[in-house]
């Protein structure tokens, strides 16, 4: 799957990207995404990632940099939003999120102010 990696680490370092194992995956299908092969074998990608370094080396690590910054991006934002599900499903949905006045709450209406809806969060916010 990653058989050329060995070849482009000149390329990984001026992209400012360091290879581990658990990004090796990662890597290959933003390089396979450059060169617009993500089913082909290995030797497949390879031959025309070798093609675009000869043709333009500094576009390839420029093209690389940017597809790793978005992925990397992607996978912030994804975290991000799994965490907050996990935060409002574990404690609910939190006050300081809805506007102050009156809510509906199942058969009865709730109405907070600015100052008791932040009362319940401030162990956990600063305010």
């Amino acid at each position: 799957m990653t058989c050329y990696f060995r070849h482009l680490e000149e390329i990984f370092s001026k992209a400012g990207i360091k290879v581990t194992k658990e990004k090796r995956q990662e890597i290959n299908r933003v390089i396979r995404k450059i060169v617009d092969m993500e089913y082909e074998g290995c030797p497949d990608v390879w031959r025309e990632v070798k093609k675009k370094i000869v043709k333009n080396e500094a576009s390839f690590v420029s093209a690389l940099k940017i597809a790793w910054k978005k992925e990397n991006k992607l996978y912030f934002l994804a975290l991000v939003l799994a965490l907050d599900s996990v935060f409002c499903s574990f404690i609910g949905t939190p006050q300081h999120i809805k506007s102050h006045g009156a809510h509906l709450h199942a058969s009865s209406i709730t109405t907070t102010s600015p100052h008791s809806s932040h009362l319940y969060f401030a162990p956990f916010f600063v305010i």
